[in-house]
Order: structure tokens, then C-alpha cells, then sequence
């Protein structure tokens, strides 16, 4: 992760056109979006409830 980041800055610091600086914004914006949509599915994950719920557990 640490390496694709860099390559990143590496790409960014390359560019001598709007459209490449842009392109290479593009590319870490979606990068970003993508890490914050691992890390809400991993918390949501973690604090969803349980389906079956304590009080529907019938004891015999």
C-alpha cells in the first residue's frame, strides 16, 4: 500500500501537463474512495447486529 502511494507521488511529481496532473489526482482520489469504502464495510461489519436476537432464543 505504502509502495502504490509513492509510486503515486513519483507519477505526480513527473508531470509537466494540467491534463497529467489531473489524470495522476484522479487516480488518488479513487484510491482514497476505494480505502474509505474497505474501511466503512469493515465497521459496519464490526457494529452490525446480531439477526438473531437474544430475546427471540427460546429455552426449554
Amino acid at each position: 500500500m505504502l509502495a502504490a502511494r509513492e509510486d503515486t507521488l513519483n507519477l505526480l511529481k513527473s508531470a509537466y501537463t494540467l491534463p497529467q496532473i489531473i489524470e495522476h489526482q484522479q487516480f488518488g482520489l479513487r484510491q482514497m474512495a476505494h480505502d474509505l469504502g474497505q474501511f466503512e464495510r469493515r465497521k459496519l461489519l464490526y457494529f452490525t447486529p446480531s439477526s438473531l436476537s437474544v430475546q427471540d432464543v427460546v429455552y426449554k
